[in-house]
């Protein structure tokens, strides 16, 4: 959910950015490279991935050594790749703004809305006061949110 909070917001805190070449193994949740993780990233830090093949997502460092971050999240195997590594910082009332988000959304608070499509046309209808997460928290997200650029 956090990662879908950030992409709405067009913000991920982005503090550090790495281009190297890494590696993941699910088996340990870890990422392997040839620079010395442990000078940048903590444990409890949030890494942004992207260019991978089956790994670009923001995850949660669990724990990092010289050359090797764990994870908290599931990683899928992937050989040596060419990524970037973004270090995340999001402030703490941005992430209990997220799990608030994340525990209505697991609670189906949203599920009373129902949307078909006639045509070019959607119809919702039921509870429209659960619309979505995105309008129950407009107003929350809004000093978060940063203008898109084209």
């Amino acid at each position: 959910m956090l990662d879908v909070v950030m992409k709405y917001c067009n913000n991920y805190f982005v503090r550090s950015l790495e281009e190297l070449t890494m590696s993941f193994d699910s088996a340990t949740k870890t990422i392997t490279s040839t620079i010395n993780f442990e000078e940048k990233y903590i444990a409890g830090q949030y890494i942004k991935i992207t260019g991978s093949i089956l790994n670009d997502s923001v995850c949660k460092i669990a724990s990092a050594t010289s050359n090797t971050i764990v994870v908290v999240e599931d990683l899928l195997d992937e050989p040596s790749i060419d990524c970037k590594l973004q270090g995340l910082a999001p402030s703490k009332e941005f992430l209990s703004l997220v799990a608030k988000i994340k525990a209505d959304v697991d609670s189906d608070k949203y599920s009373d809305v129902t949307e078909i499509e006639r045509g070019d046309t959607k119809i919702k209808y039921g509870d429209m006061s659960k619309l979505s997460w995105e309008e129950d928290y407009k107003k929350s997200l809004i000093p978060y949110i940063k203008v898109r650029v084209a």
